[in-house]
């Protein structure tokens, strides 16, 4: 009798030990889940808006993430600068969330306006870092001429990864 009533409650808890056991499921960051170009606002150095939501389509659309005292950043820029040619029929959209003061020196340090097709400001909501799950700058998304993304660059990478995207983006 007494190895039955073990044998029963050993059954009786596999339920809440198999519960308990199950590990939590992983959620896929947000950009995973929203394959367009998320509308978000960039604050341009004049004070006006930029909202991504006006991106044209037609070309593909390159979105730079990084830190105004950030040295990483300042080289993959200018590894990208050094290899413009294959960037010059495309959209890129530069932003920090650092304050502007910072960003115009950046700007200025690298030449941002020189470039016709970059648009770059202050990612003044934050919306960037927890949308695209950044945890590192600099970090680069990539967008095909119909918006849809296809490739998120964030850690370890380097300015011609990005280049090589951009052409399959084409």
């Amino acid at each position: 009798m007494r190895t039955f009533a073990i044998i029963f409650i050993l059954l009786l808890s596999l339920p809440v030990t198999q519960a308990f056991a199950q590990k939590k499921k992983a959620t896929a960051p947000t950009y995973a889940t929203y394959p367009g170009i998320p509308a978000f606002d960039i604050t341009r150095a004049d004070g006006s808006i930029f909202n991504t939501s006006d991106v044209p389509a037609g070309k593909p659309a390159l979105f730079i993430f990084f830190s105004t005292d950030c040295s990483k950043c300042r080289m993959f820029v200018r590894e990208l600068q050094a290899n413009y040619q294959p960037l010059r029929d495309i959209n890129i959209y530069m932003a920090t969330p650092m304050a502007m003061d910072g960003a115009k020196i950046f700007a200025h340090d690298l030449g941002l306006d020189y470039f016709k097709n970059i648009t770059w400001g202050v990612d003044a909501k934050n919306f960037v870092k927890p949308f695209y799950d950044i945890t590192g700058l600099p970090a680069a998304v990539l967008y095909n001429r119909d918006k849809q993304l296809v490739q998120r660059f964030s850690g370890v990478f380097t300015a011609q990864n990005v280049l090589q995207a951009v052409e399959k983006a084409r």
